[in-house]
């Protein structure tokens, strides 16, 4: 019984504190702001770097991997080595428009996951032009 009510106790103790920790601050209103300050998330972003097709294809080799997928453009020279499907089967899309192979898992009849882009995030370098 004594356990129980010293439970209690504890337990209005703690509320009582966290309920009133705040109730001495002012409230600050917010700092006036100019239009001119406002951002949208759209405003913070930086532009992407347009890449043309032929500019990828200039990054055709094992140390110099660049593909589009997607209208994006990744390096890939230190993703490939380590990918589970093996280096060949993603440096042989090397300075090209990869999307097809991507989507079709090299002409399989299985799909990438779509988790698996995610992984090509780090080796985002741009966009690709229309």
């Amino acid at each position: 019984m004594r356990l129980g009510y010293f439970v209690t106790i504890c337990l209005i103790t703690a509320a009582v504190i966290l309920v009133g920790a705040g109730c001495g601050k002012e409230i600050q209103p917010p700092p006036e702001s100019s239009s001119s300050l406002i951002q949208s998330p759209q405003d913070a972003l930086v532009p992407a770097t347009i890449y043309t097709l032929e500019q990828v294809a200039e990054h055709a080799a094992l140390d110099d991997c660049w593909i589009a997928l997607d209208g994006t453009v990744y390096d890939i020279t230190e993703f490939a080595p380590g990918y589970a499907g093996g280096q060949e089967a993603i440096t042989r899309w090397c300075g090209q428009d990869a999307s097809e192979g991507f989507s079709t898992k090299n002409f399989s009849s299985q799909p990438h996951a779509a988790a698996s882009k995610l992984k090509l995030d780090p080796y985002f370098i741009g966009s690709l032009a229309n």
